[in-house]
């Protein structure tokens, strides 16, 4: 059960030993499971206050344009049956390379691969963007997934789903929430689920795809993890983003067990970025150089400190920033948007107007290149900041266990910061 003061990982340790003791003793399935854990938890912690919503607060025009972009993708860049061996989802956020947008994590390993096929998926609330030549849209996909939601609020459910349904009741009882306010999520997830690994069984039938490569196996690719496996298919994850036993896209409460829907190989940013975390011990780890390394600038640094912000924990890290540091030491002091925070700017705009704090939607490696000190509570750049030759600190706010442990930060960070009393 939860204490009386929540934290992050006490929700977590909740969802290990559900999957410990109460999951896998029930015989429920695995695989929807695995499909919905991470998306479980972060609506739990946004229910508890923990964070806030990971969905960016669109206007009618965004949702008008993403929509726009969504059917023109459909129409335009359909991805259909791979001819090549190799397969690349790439993350939604791309970035501009040789005047395409394109995946910075999986790009430089396959830049002169010709042997290879691009499928994209569009972030929300962004424009259209022009997409490689060997690149195809995932957007078609989209719609039936709008139907599922709608089909969700209606009172039928399958026998299956009911089972699996039933099987979740201990964990949320644990968790002190009410189970029938995740139904039609758990339900629209289940339909979809479903539905794509069909799909994508279709597409890659008969293909001579052998290896696929992913930049994020625990969001939106658990359907093509399990049709690919179904097919024999080898499936490899690049590494994007922190890795700790309090992230349950990858830490598992047994490691020894052979989960499902976890890839086959993890490239990796080094031990250390593994940080300890208990993945599954039927995941092969190599070790590949940091996409980011090849951003280090030799440039001269600013008195200037950069606050990365992110989705989930924005606004009280901008509370915590006013009111617990001394800016005056800085000569700029810049507050850097996660991407999907662009619709959060007259927020943050009103909050930093009697400030010296400006706002930035500039490149995130621009900022480290020019910046002498970086403070932040679980981003990945807090890490990257290092090579970056910055001085790292993190704000004790929730999800900072996500990070404070990591030995990377090991003998950097200073304890006294310029904190106000």
């Amino acid at each position: 059960m939860l204490k009386e003061k929540n934290i992050v990982s006490e929700v977590v340790q909740i969802f290990k030993n559900f999957e410990q003791d109460l999951f896998i003793a029930s015989g429920a399935d695995e695989i929807q499971w695995k499909n919905i854990r991470s998306g479980v938890y972060y609506r739990v912690s946004e229910i508890k206050g923990y964070f806030k919503s990971v969905k960016p607060n669109l206007s009618k025009l965004d949702k008008v344009q993403s929509l726009i972009n969504i059917i023109v993708n459909s129409v335009k860049s359909r991805a259909t049956k791979p001819i090549t061996t190799k397969l690349v989802v790439m993350h939604p956020r791309t970035i501009a390379i040789s005047d395409k947008w394109m995946d910075a994590y999986s790009y430089p390993y396959f830049k002169n691969d010709k042997d290879v096929t691009y499928w994209s998926r569009s972030s929300i609330g962004e424009r259209q963007k022009s997409l490689s030549k060997d690149s195809k849209s995932l957007d078609f996909m989209y719609w039936p997934f709008m139907l599922f939601k709608l089909l969700a609020k209606l009172p039928f459910r399958s026998r299956e789903f009911k089972c699996f349904y039933k099987s979740l009741s201990p964990l949320f009882a644990n968790l002190e929430c009410e189970q029938a306010d995740f139904e039609e999520y758990l339900y629209s997830e289940y339909l979809n689920f479903n539905y794509l690994r069909n799909r994508y069984y279709e597409l890659l039938s008969n293909s001579p795809v052998k290896e696929l490569y992913l930049v994020d196996s625990y969001s939106k690719n658990a359907a093509i993890i399990d049709a690919c496996h179904r097919l024999g298919i080898l499936v490899i994850e690049f590494q994007h983003g922190i890795i700790s036993n309090y992230h349950l896209g990858y830490s598992v409460g047994q490691p020894k067990r052979n989960f499902k829907l976890f890839p086959d190989k993890f490239l990796a940013w080094g031990p250390q970025w593994i940080n300890g975390c208990h993945l599954p011990e039927s995941i092969n780890i190599d070790y590949i150089e940091p996409f980011y390394k090849r951003r280090i600038q030799n440039v001269t640094k600013k008195n200037k400190l950069v606050i990365i912000s992110q989705s989930v924990i924005g606004e009280e890290l901008a509370e915590f920033v006013l009111t617990k540091l001394n800016l005056d030491s800085f000569d700029e002091v810049t507050f850097k948007l996660h991407p999907s925070e662009i619709s959060k700017m007259e927020i943050y705009q009103v909050l930093f107007s009697h400030s010296k704090i400006r706002m930035s939607n500039q490149d995130i490696y621009q900022e480290l290149n020019e910046s002498t000190t970086v403070i932040g509570v679980f981003s990945t750049a807090i890490l990257e900041a290092v090579d970056f030759d910055c001085k790292v600190y993190f704000a004790p706010l929730q999800g900072a266990e996500y990070i404070a442990d990591n030995p990377i930060l090991e003998n950097i960070i200073n304890s006294e910061f310029y904190v106000n009393d």
